[in-house]
C-alpha cells in the first residue's frame, strides 16, 4: 500500500502520453509510407496500363492506316493491271492487223513475181527426190514451165539420162502452181493457195480476237 504512493502519477502519465504519441506518430509514419508506396505502385500500374492502352490505340491506328494503304495500293495495282491489259490487247490487235495488212499487200506481189520461180525450185527438189523412179510427170502453169525452159537445163539433162520426164503446161492451173507425179508418190505445190490460206487464217484470227475483246 505504501509503495503505491511512491509512484509519481504525473510523470508516469506524461511518459504514457509520450509513449502513446510516439506509437501514434510511428503508426502515422508507417501509414504514410504505406500510402506513399501504394500511391507509387498505383501510379506505376496506372502508367503501365495507360501506356498499354496508348500502345494498343497506336497499334490500332497503325493497323487501320496500313489497311487503308493496302487497299489504296491494291486499287492502284488493279487499275494498272487493267490499263496494261487494255494496252496489251491493243498491241496484239495492232500486230494482227499489221501482219494482215502486210500479207494482203505482199501476197499478190509474191505470187506474181516469185510464184513461178518458187514452183520451179520445188520441181527441182522433187526431181532430186525421185532418182529411183524411171518415170516423172510434171504439170505446171505456163509461167512455171517458162521458168524451167529459160534456165540452163543441166539438172533436167542429168535427170533425163536416168528418167523419162514429161513436162506439160496446164493453162487451167493457178499461176505459181505445179504437180509432180512419179511412181512412188506425188507433189502438189500451189503458192497462191498457200498465201490464200495464210490470209484467211490471219483474217480469222483478227476477227476472233476482236470478238473476244
Amino acid at each position: 500500500m505504501i509503495s503505491l504512493f511512491d509512484h509519481n502519477f504525473d510523470v508516469e502519465a506524461e511518459r504514457s502520453v509520450h509513449r502513446d504519441a510516439s506509437s501514434a506518430l510511428g503508426a502515422i509514419v508507417d501509414l504514410k509510407e504505406q500510402l506513399e508506396a501504394a500511391r507509387k505502385e498505383g501510379f506505376e500500374a496506372g502508367r503501365t496500363i495507360g501506356h498499354q492502352d496508348a500502345k494498343a490505340e497506336l497499334d490500332a491506328e497503325a493497323a487501320a492506316r496500313f489497311e487503308q494503304e493496302r487497299q489504296s495500293i491494291q486499287t492502284q495495282l488493279a487499275q494498272l493491271a487493267e490499263q496494261d491489259t487494255r494496252l496489251h490487247r491493243g498491241t496484239e490487235r495492232d500486230i494482227i492487223e499489221l501482219f494482215l495488212g502486210v500479207a494482203d499487200r505482199l501476197a499478190p506481189q509474191l505470187i506474181t513475181q516469185y510464184g513461178p520461180a518458187l514452183a520451179a525450185d520445188r520441181i527441182r527438189q522433187a526431181v532430186q527426190q525421185t532418182r529411183t523412179d524411171p518415170e516423172l510427170t510434171i504439170s505446171a502453169s505456163p509461167e512455171v514451165v517458162a521458168v524451167l525452159d529459160e534456165e540452163t537445163p543441166s539438172w533436167l539433162t542429168e535427170a533425163s539420162n536416168r528418167l523419162e520426164i514429161d513436162i506439160c503446161a496446164d493453162p487451167d492451173m493457178p499461176k505459181g502452181s505445179a504437180k509432180v507425179r512419179w511412181k512412188g508418190g506425188r507433189l502438189e505445190y500451189d503458192i497462191e493457195a498457200a498465201c490464200t490460206k495464210i490470209l484467211q487464217a490471219l483474217a480469222q484470227a483478227a476477227e476472233e480476237y476482236n470478238e473476244a475483246t
